[in-house]
């Protein structure tokens, strides 16, 4: 793919980058492109030299180029413009500095399906008509609904879309109405970045500008940094818990799920770590971002180009209590960045406290891009970024459904107010069926793998074998070894290893077809360990190293003590441990003969209602609901009145199949169960 871009309308101009880019950090990798590393060599050499022209305004032409940029689940408060100390994002934090910061900004809803309709439109998702997905299909953009892209096209813009998401595949969204180009399962920031440049540079035309939008997935859960930064910035104990967590491996899903069920809790040092992994992202995609605006500008083209960020919805890190996003209208995962950039120095500096939403976004573009503002939901933040008015405050809707549930919400000045409704809950039985293998018993060998969390096994996998020894096999990364003490770890597990007598020349220390000393053993590599039981402890008797990635599943095997039940989950006893049983558990090597287990189920109520002081409590973690009835019933007011407006009686409409591919995509980014 080449990598060149368009000159600029008007090369001719100073670049303003230097006003808000670092010098570019050293990855070892010039962007993944051949012609890429020139072209950010004469960047930084433009960045030094037009640095002191940054306190002057140049003026914008009538029609700028748009540069829309959104990152899939980036909270705001993870920035350093927005208040985090990370320092995961210098390139935003500077592109932040010399433009308008929006202090306030909010989506719609709190997971990308009816987010980015609402972005790529500036309507509400009752107007736009996207809402949910299922198994059975999804929501698509209302016919008579009008985007953005239509609109800038209608006016002579060129336009493209890069994106990556299967919630914006154009057979499941229609999004992409109004793009000439439209580049779905775009890849990871580099691709995609590469892939907008190749499109720039296919018209040479100086005449035409062009509105480009491009949808960046890296954050998205699962975290998987580069490997060079997990070896370089995470301990080895560290390190061997993310690969029990299989937060990088096949499993990546089941820890978020695990979680969201109930069946394991997180201490603070495992959050800690995720938001680690999580900023490590961050920091991935802004250098890439950052790069892509050092190129465009060394080729001119930002001279006469608006920038702006924003995200289609934040991250729950245990806030309450929860991984990931898509469970409700709270702070985390409402709250979005929002900065825009002008070449022009257009409100630099400013930081609006004023509460906006992301349906302000495009008829914002629409007045910077001199089009008529009408047909949408939303408000111009012109008048906010030149300091003309317009930043009346106006109170902030967000609606989500999923399924029967329908959950509403408001926040009017410190208030945030929520109302869900869940009619299925209504008659809802207090316990569900767990359905377990007629032939797991006690004495019956069993593999169970999965992930090892908050020092349990959660096993989605179990397959009956054929009986066998008594012994017991963890395989995993080695937590510790004391050689001194004769002791390892592995999976929580402590296992005695011999040190002198029979023990120790019984002892098989095997790697592939080499032997090794025990001494060579190195905490976070993969390995298999037998143990036999005696006298209570577990001795191992031999000691695998596994090499071979393929090989690389969290699994113990050995004999069933018990099957049971605790809560809302099912375990079964196995090495002197409860391995819990996830209810997505596949099993294998069984009859289909099976017997019922009755496990609680999670109560719910058909109403519920939630009302927060955001200025005295801004994590929202105390509903004073039942505390403050005059202000509760304002609100309530308040969004019946928005409701109205915005929401009403939804039309029916039939959701698009999914083909299996694409459900699989979705399962596997934890939208279908």
């Amino acid at each position: 793919m080449r990598c060149a871009v368009r000159r600029g309308r008007r090369a001719g101009r100073r670049s303003r980058i230097g006003c808000f880019l670092p010098a570019a950090r050293d990855r070892g990798d010039a962007g993944h492109c051949p012609r890429l590393g020139s072209l950010l060599g004469a960047a930084v050499v433009c960045a030094a030299l037009f640095a002191t022209g940054c306190g002057r305004e140049a003026p914008v032409s009538e029609h700028p180029n748009v540069l829309l940029l959104c990152i899939d689940a980036l909270r705001a408060d993870r920035l350093g413009s927005y208040g985090g100390t990370g320092g995961a994002s210098p390139y935003l934090d500077r592109l932040a500095a010399s433009g308008v910061v929006f202090e306030n900004a909010y989506s719609v809803a709190s997971w990308t399906k009816p987010s980015v309709p609402s972005l790529l439109t500036g309507l509400y998702p009752a107007h736009h008509g996207v809402f949910d997905s299922s198994r059975h299909g999804v929501d698509v953009l209302d016919d008579g609904v009008v985007t953005l892209a239509e609109r800038l096209a209608s006016a002579g813009y060129r336009t493209g879309a890069f994106v990556e998401n299967s919630h914006l595949d154009r057979r499941y969204s229609r999004l992409d109405r109004g793009f000439e180009t439209y580049v779905e399962n775009a890849g990871d920031a580099p691709y995609i970045v590469h892939r907008f440049f190749a499109w720039l540079e296919r018209d040479q035309s100086a005449s035409k500008p062009f509105f480009a939008y491009l949808h960046f997935l890296d954050v998205h859960w699962p975290y998987t940094p580069r490997r060079e930064w997990i070896e370089r910035e995470l301990s080895p104990r560290q390190r061997a818990t993310v690969i029990e967590w299989e937060v990088t491996g096949k499993r990546w899903w089941l820890l978020r799920n695990a979680v969201k069920d109930g069946l394991i809790g997180l201490g603070d040092a495992d959050v800690q770590l995720l938001e680690r992994l999580y900023d490590a992202e961050i920091e991935d995609t802004d250098a890439e971002i950052g790069r892509m605006l050092e190129v465009l500008a060394a080729r001119g083209i930002l001279d006469d180009t608006i920038v702006i960020v924003t995200a289609d919805h934040g991250e729950g890190f245990l806030d309450h209590g929860r991984l990931d996003h898509g469970y409700g209208l709270y702070e985390e995962l409402l709250r979005i960045p929002l900065i825009v950039w002008f070449p022009s120095g257009r409100g630099r500096g400013k930081r609006p406290a004023v509460p906006v939403q992301i349906v302000d976004v495009a008829p914002t573009i629409m007045e910077a891009s001199g089009l008529e503002v009408a047909g949408v939901d939303g408000r111009s933040l012109m008048g906010l970024i030149e300091g003309r008015g317009g930043g009346s405050e106006r109170p902030l809707f967000f609606e989500e459904r999923h399924g029967s549930m329908v959950q509403l919400g408001l926040r009017a000045g410190r208030y945030k107010y929520v109302r869900t409704l869940r009619p299925s809950a209504e008659n809802a039985p207090a316990t569900k069926e767990f359905a377990v293998p007629a032939d797991l018993r006690p004495g019956s060998r069993v593999q169970a793998e999965g992930i090892f969390a908050s020092g349990r096994l959660v096993a989605d996998e179990v397959k009956l074998i054929a009986p066998g020894d008594d012994d017991c096999e963890l395989a995993g990364p080695l937590e510790f070894l004391d050689t001194q003490a004769g002791a390892l770890g592995v999976l929580g597990r402590r296992v005695q290893v011999p040190l002198s007598g029979p023990a120790l020349r019984e002892l098989k220390l095997v790697d592939g077809t080499h032997h090794f000393r025990l001494d060579e053993l190195h905490q976070g590599e993969w390995v298999r360990v037998h143990a036999d039981k005696k006298g209570g402890v577990r001795v191992a008797s031999k000691i695998e190293r596994i090499r071979d990635k393929e090989g690389h599943e969290i699994e113990i095997e050995g004999l069933i003590g018990t099957v049971g039940v605790s809560g809302e989950h099912a375990w079964i006893e196995l090495c002197d441990d409860r391995a819990i049983v996830s209810p997505e558990v596949r099993w294998k090597g069984v009859s289909e003969d099976r017997r019922s287990l009755r496990v609680a189920a999670a109560p719910e109520e058909p109403l519920s209602e939630e009302l927060y002081d955001l200025v005295d409590d801004p994590r929202e973690q105390r509903n004073l609901a039942a505390e403050e009835p005059p202000v509760l019933g304002d609100l309530r007011s308040e969004l019946d009145r928005l409701q109205e407006r915005y929401s009403g009686e939804l039309k029916e409409r039939g959701g698009v199949p999914l083909d299996r591919a694409t459900r699989d995509r979705l399962r596997a980014l934890g939208y279908l169960r």
